[in-house]
Order: C-alpha cells, then structure tokens, then sequence
C-alpha cells in the first residue's frame, strides 16, 4: 500500500425530517426500555451497575466523530437535528444510541454472565447484536438515508459495511464481559469506574479490531486490498470475542479467592 489519498464525504447531503424524527422517536422508546428494566433492578437487587453502564453509554457517544472520520462514515448536515460537534463532523440527536445499543446491551451481557451464563452466552448475545445492528442500520442507511459510508468499504450489502456491524456489536459483547470480570475490585464508590469503563472498551474495540481498515480506507487502496483487510478484521474481531468468551468459564483460583472475599 503506497498511496495517500484520502477519500473526501460527499458534500450537499440533506437529512429527511421525518425519517430523522422517527429515528430519533425510535432511539429513546429503547433507551426508556432498558432504562425501565435497569431501574427495576436497582430497586430489586439494589445494584447500581445497570444505570452506570447506560450512563457510560452516554459518554461512549463521543467516540462516534472519532470512528467516523477513521472509518469514513458523515452524517448529512443539512436538516439535521445536531447533538453536538467534534472533527469538524456534525453529529445528529440520534446517536444517543450508544446509550442503549452500546450501555444497554451490555446491561444485558452482565445480567446474563451474572446469572451463571458463559462462553456460549457471549456468543449468543453476539449473533443477537449483530442481527439488531443489520436490521436497524439497514433501515437508517439504505431506506431513510441518515448517514452514508463512503470510500472502497469491503463486504458491503444494501449500502451498509458489514465488518463495521461485526465491530459494532462486538462492543457491548466486551464491555459487558469487562464489567463482569472487573466489578469485583469495584467496591464501595469505585463501581462508579463502570462509568469510564464503557467508553474505554468501546474505543479499544474499534481500535484493536479496525486500526488495519481505517488505514486502507484512508488511502487509495482498491478493492482488493480492503477486502483482504477486511477479512482480518472480521477475524481480529472474532479472536476478540472468543478471548471475552474463554474469560468468562470457571474462575481461576486468584479470581475465586477475590470474588469470595468480596461477597464476604
């Protein structure tokens, strides 16, 4: 790969009014869902860790410029009902996704590790992810036009990358497994580290699973190049789930020893 081109967004594009408001409409009926179910269990169970981790979904939206720039993906700016602004991207209302895609589906991994799930839990939640992804991203992308990927994306159906569906879901799949494993140690206020824990994996996902394709997207390889890529991404992606999965069967004897002294 020699060259340096770097593929430009299309310029001029306009978001539709009503798709974006029912996308958006669509966004907070899931986020008051899950919001819902991580209330129900703070008052069951008295644990503050569902409401941290949507909390720190929150704070995962900030690396949504970061990926889009790397990945080449652009929000039309006309019409849109703007959020907030990094990178010289316009990022649109409904990105108050990640609260609920990334904060609320990891809820929904830890509940289950919690509940004496393990590797194949994570695999299941896994497909779950990636087919809610598929299907939601498919519609804001190819049938409302909220946002366009541009530039020579490999594994493309319906306008929509699916390597990039493989990374978005692996996201909640991490970082819910990391707040399983680590919550022990988060005693007293230092479970208020969920919070952090959140935007961290969601970086580190994207970062240790597309850091090859962001380079051949954003220079002037061809096809054939990225689909190479693309292909270790997928399985950098899937080495990474597999590694979450193994961390979740029986405790190693350290493990046993600090989760017992924390129950005790």
């Amino acid at each position: 790969m020699t060259g340096t081109q770097i593929p430009s967004p299309p310029a001029g594009l306009v978001m539709d009014q009503t798709y974006q408001a029912v996308f958006t409409v669509a966004m907070f009926a899931a986020i008051a869902a899950l919001f819902t179910y991580a209330v129900v269990l703070l008052r069951k169970e008295r644990t503050p860790v569902p409401l941290l981790l949507m909390a720190g979904g929150a704070a995962a939206m900030l690396c949504e410029p970061i990926v889009d720039v790397l990945g080449l993906c652009v929000f039309p700016s006309g019409n849109q009902w703007t959020l907030f602004k990094t990178f010289d991207r316009p990022i649109p209302m409904f990105i108050l996704v990640y609260i609920w895609f990334v904060g609320g589906q990891a809820l929904l991994v830890w509940r289950t590790l919690q509940r004496g799930g393990g590797p194949k839990a994570v695999w299941r939640w896994l497909m779950i992810f990636f087919a809610i992804d598929v299907t939601m991203e498919t519609i804001a992308v190819r049938v409302f036009g909220l946002y366009v990927l541009y530039g020579k994306q490999p594994f493309q159906i319906l306008g929509l990358p699916w390597w990039w569906i493989l990374v978005n879901a692996t996201m909640p799949v991490v970082t819910g497994v990391v707040v399983y494993k680590t919550l022990p140690w988060l005693t007293g206020p230092k479970v208020l580290g969920v919070i952090a824990l959140v935007p961290m994996c969601d970086a580190a996902v994207n970062a240790s699973t597309s850091f090859a394709m962001w380079n051949v997207l954003n220079s002037d390889a061809g096809y054939v190049t990225t689909y190479a890529v693309g292909v270790v991404t997928i399985g950098l992606t899937l080495f990474l789930v597999w590694l979450a999965a193994m961390s979740t069967r029986e405790p190693a004897p350290v493990e046993a020893r600090v989760l017992a002294e924390h129950r005790g």
